[in-house]
């Protein structure tokens, strides 16, 4: 037994200096704990500024200027402290979930500060300064605002569902998100009106970074996407929901190599108990019903053995009642069995995973609802997988439908139209769909980790529909907007996807998940908004000259 606050690190080293050259492994939960926290400190202290050397690059290469390309960055990274102060100052904790947020912070808002400055140094080639931030303010805060107002929604969908995490996960972003937002159409215009920023050689990367406005890209994109509406419900029966803590560490990890050692040596890993509990002393009839208890369990197939006061009764060769009155009397080493008038029932199973830990409960339940008169009840902290595992699925449609309800709402407001509103959600959809077409593909489990990367990916590639189509009611013309707007998208993409791709050298194989679907999720993202929303602009625009003309 290991108390609160004690290192299972720190026990495992006392037991290596106690048993010099044995091997010595440790499991459990405070085991997993241990590790998934120390892999939190990791996130948390050192991706942001590895995060912040790898946007700051692509930006570079994009507005070629490396103070300018440092800015939006800077101001992402001032979001995140202030989101962790709020954080702390309010009470909540960092944990599995929640640690990520500086990451999301980072890698999303980033992005409000390039559009500002692309378009301020496009600007400043037409106008004076004062001029240029007025004109660019003018022409961003609407974008900006609107970007940040529904990937905030988005995230806000995941307070809906009830697994707790996944709350304070939408909260604290949500956070971070608006104050991004507010510092880069305050802080950001202030900054440009007192520091001189050159023209960078911009041109010479304006063919890579355009070459998403070509049509072919356009009609491949549509090819693409009529292929994987077809495939999408055989490849979306592979996803399997379940949620097992050991599949979060890599294999060579400290954590697995102990979890299969015990597996091999001793048949299990995370303890399942079964509580009795009586308010008197045990009877020799309870102990008669005990023995059956655990030899119903015994045979379930699940179950590779079983431990309880029963084995030290037939060592001993002592009844329960006389052993369970002597323990009150002196100190034996009973307390892993016999703790005053109740006892519990080490039931030993190789599963770790949710969906068998939950079928093993259900089995259990069957059995000991024949034995009353004991009061039992199942203890496992194993159990909690099984309850997170069973809302995960409802929790996912939920944040889905509450987040595309909720762009469906806010655009209708803003572009006074609701085909264009539903034309700008589309990319958007397909975006999602090709998430779980991802995971399908590559086997990958729906998880309360994999969970969140729908909300995410909705939060953040509704940027690109956004200023997409609020360029497009600027200029009134889809190619022109393509040619201003699509190189900052693609840099952008890029930029967001190669952050998230830093996360293939997390130590948890759940972050490692996490970053690739992620930086997956982001390239088919630009991919869907600059393939299938010009050509549906173009044919909204068609649609609507035409009802003008006949109106007339």
């Amino acid at each position: 037994l290991i108390e609160e606050n004690v290192s299972s690190r720190k026990i495992k080293s006392d037991f290596e200096k106690e048993l010099t050259g044995m091997a010595v492994f440790s499991t459990g939960e405070p085991v997993i704990w241990d590790e998934m926290n120390r892999s939190i400190v990791t996130l948390v202290m050192v991706y942001p500024p590895i995060l912040f050397g790898i946007v700051w690059f692509i930006y570079w290469l994009k507005i070629r200027h490396r103070l300018a390309a440092a800015i939006p960055v800077v101001i992402a990274l001032l979001a995140t402290l202030w989101t962790y102060g709020i954080a702390s100052w309010t009470g909540f904790t960092i944990n599995i979930l929640t640690s990520t947020v500086g990451l999301f912070v980072v890698i999303i808002c980033s992005a409000y500060g390039l559009h500002f400055l692309d378009r301020f140094m496009y600007n400043a080639t037409h106008n004076g300064r004062a001029e240029a931030i007025s004109v660019t303010l003018k022409e961003e805060i609407a974008p900006i605002s609107l970007s940040a107002i529904t990937t905030v929604s988005g995230f806000m969908a995941f307070t809906f569902g009830k697994i707790e995490g996944f709350r304070e996960l939408g909260i604290l972003v949500s956070i971070g998100i608006a104050l991004s937002a507010i510092f880069t159409l305050t802080v950001l215009p202030r900054f440009l009106a007192l520091v001189t920023i050159q023209n960078g050689e911009r041109e010479s990367n304006k063919r890579f970074f355009g070459l998403a406005a070509s049509r072919k890209l356009q009609r491949f994109s549509w090819i693409a996407t009529i292929i994987i509406v077809c495939l999408s419900p055989l490849l979306l029966r592979n996803i399997v929901i379940n949620f097992d803590q050991l599949e979060y560490f890599r294999k060579n990890s400290p954590v697995r190599e102990s979890a299969s050692v015990a597996r091999e040596e001793m048949g299990w890993v995370l303890p399942f108990y079964v509580v009795l509990e009586k308010d008197s002393v045990f009877m020799a009839s309870d102990e008669r019903r005990m023995r059956e208890l655990v030899g119903e369990i015994s045979a379930l197939p699940d179950v590779t053995g079983v431990s309880s006061i029963i084995d030290v009764l037939e060592v001993f060769g002592v009844p329960l009642p006389i052993l369970q009155i002597a323990s009150r009397n002196m100190e034996l080493p009973l307390e892993d069995f016999l703790a005053g008038n109740s006892t519990r029932i080490l039931v030993k199973t190789e599963s770790t995973d949710a969906i068998g830990v939950g079928e093993l409960r259900d089995s259990i339940e069957a059995i000991i609802g024949d034995f009353a008169s004991l009061n039992p009840y199942i203890a496992a902290p194993a159990l909690t997988m099984t309850e997170m595992n069973n809302e995960i699925l409802s929790d996912q449609i939920i944040t889905i439908v509450a987040a595309m309800a909720a762009f469906l709402i806010l655009f209708t407001v803003v572009f006074r139209s609701f085909l264009t509103s539903v034309v700008a959600v589309i990319p958007i959809a397909c975006t999602v769909l090709m998430n779980f077409i991802f995971m399908g593909i590559f086997d990958v489990k729906l998880d309360i980790a994999t969970a969140i990367i729908a909300g995410v990916l909705m939060g953040l590639t509704i940027d690109y529909s956004i200023h997409l189509v609020t360029r497009y009611r600027q200029k009134r013309d889809v190619n022109i907007a393509m040619e201003e707007i699509s190189p900052v998208i693609v840099a952008s993409a890029i930029a967001l996807a190669a952050g998230f791709g830093t996360l293939v050298f997390a130590p948890l194989m759940l972050f490692i998940r996490l970053g690739v679907l992620l930086a997956m999720g982001m390239l088919a993202g630009a991919f869907f908004t600059l393939g299938l929303l010009p050509v549906l602009l173009m044919q909204l625009e068609k649609r609507n000259r035409k009802k003008s003309e006949n109106t007339y």
